[in-house]
């Protein structure tokens, strides 16, 4: 997880990608901008997949997964991330599919560049 955010933090073209994908018109992502997108997506929810499992299992204290699980429902409730899921929740486990699915939404993230004080 911190070496995706730290990819986005760090790589302008990157950070520009997934603001587009998550805020915005994805009709402003070229062919190799949405892959660049789809493919960061599809890593941040194997790690919430794998955080999911270690929690299932008791390896991951409720403290720790609970600001995971508000992190991934925001993620999953937002509606471009909404669209990929739909397309590719196959490739999860079921358990996890259902697990997902079944929350719901909540304060979800803030937008990108906003931030209140």
């Amino acid at each position: 997880m911190s070496d995706m955010a730290r990819a986005t933090g760090t790589d302008l073209q990157t950070a520009r990608v997934m603001r587009i994908f998550l805020q915005e018109d994805l009709a402003d992502l070229s062919e190799d901008e949405f892959m660049m997108a789809t493919s960061h997506l599809t890593g941040l929810f194997r790690n919430f997949e794998n955080f999911f499992y270690q929690h299932e299992t008791g390896a991951m204290e409720d403290h720790l997964w609970l600001g995971m699980r508000h992190s991934m429902v925001g993620y999953y409730h937002m509606p471009n991330v909404r669209a990929w899921w739909d397309q590719r929740k196959l490739i999860y486990s079921p358990k996890f599919v259902e697990f997902l699915e079944s929350q719901p939404r909540v304060d979800s993230l803030p937008k990108l560049n906003q931030f209140t004080t």
